[in-house]
């Protein structure tokens, strides 16, 4: 859910650049969500309900977040909430009552030790936000231990090959959270100048090199039952302004846009639901594929903008390396 697209960072690679105009979700728009959950609910009974919080930065708007985690709560369901942030909202009371409600996982960026982190994700002002978020961390750690934060690390071709000096960061400061690392991608708004090659093994290597340092993670730990979003009939991505989109990375994409979350029940809602989930494969190939589960037959969103390439050779040198080492480590 995203409850807004504006930002108090201004990094150079995120998706939502190509967004004009930074919509915060209004309040007519926070009751429909509300609605819009509840009506799922009692349609479709479901065990549990995974609600992520997204931006923008989901915590300039942490009141919106409150209300719509009690409304919830109120549901007689389980919810397992959590948000992505970049990490500079050191509001403790406000995180204390976040953690009251319900916020199970916390997702924090961290683009590598100072210098790295602050070439990338800095404020308008230009400067950089890498001691924000470490002092940051270090209270959250001290004041709730029990929050569940998750650092993830979005690999260039530049901090690929400096994963060791954020570690050596984190062993400093004894910040003891799990780290991920992903890649970064190329948007519909040009290509970032340095995406790392799919023949490259970033991902193992920066995975080996944390895991040699006692870390421990599950491969793919990011991911949603391994498979696109836009492929899953029980996923729901809600942009700020009531609408519903196929792929989280496309928000605020037209060709992108489905229907309202008002329209919810109506054969136009499903029909435009229908139309992304049944997407054809990238190539005639792509049905014998051993990773089409993982894959789905090619990112629709890097499809549209020219900027796709098979990943089996990046699952190959990556992803399938590091579970079988942890398989045989098992053993």
């Amino acid at each position: 859910m995203h409850l807004n697209y504006d930002c108090n960072l201004k990094c150079s690679y995120c998706y939502q650049n190509v967004i004009a105009e930074k919509v915060v979700m209004n309040d007519k728009t926070e009751k429909d969500v509300i609605d819009f959950i509840r009506k799922i609910v009692l349609d479709k009974n479901p065990e549990y309900i995974y609600l992520n919080f997204i931006g923008g930065e989901p915590t300039l708007h942490t009141d919106k977040m409150i209300k719509i985690m009690a409304a919830c709560n109120k549901l007689n369901k389980s919810f397992y909430f959590s948000t992505v942030s970049n990490g500079t909202f050191g509001n403790m009371k406000k995180i204390e009552e976040l953690l009251h409600l319900g916020l199970n996982d916390y997702f924090i960026t961290l683009d590598g030790a100072q210098k790295d982190h602050n070439k990338y994700r800095i404020y308008e002002s230009g400067k950089g936000s890498f001691l924000t978020i470490i002092k940051n961390l270090k209270r959250i750690q001290e004041k709730f231990p029990e929050i569940k934060i998750k650092l993830n690390s979005n690999l260039n071709d530049d901090n690929k090959n400096h994963v060791t000096e954020l570690l050596d960061v984190l062993e400093e400061k004894e910040i003891k959270y799990p780290l991920v690392f992903s890649k970064v991608i190329s948007t519909a708004n040009g290509k970032f100048d340095k995406t790392i090659e799919d023949n490259d093994s970033f991902w193992y290597r920066a995975h080996k090199q944390a895991i040699h340092r006692g870390y421990k993670f599950k491969p793919y730990g990011r991911e949603i039952n391994l498979a696109c979003m836009m492929k899953q009939t029980n996923c729901y991505i809600i942009g700020a302004d009531g609408f519903l989109f196929s792929c989280i990375e496309a928000v605020g994409i037209n060709e992108f846009r489905q229907a309202h979350i008002n329209d919810y029940g109506s054969a136009m809602f499903e029909i435009t639901r229908s139309q992304a989930q049944n997407i054809g494969y990238a190539y005639d190939t792509c049905a014998s594929c051993i990773f089409l589960p993982n894959c789905d037959g090619g990112c629709y969103y890097k499809r549209s903008h020219d900027d796709f390439k098979c990943p089996k050779t990046d699952f190959t040198n990556n992803g399938l390396m590091l579970i079988k080492e942890i398989f045989e480590a098992k053993l």
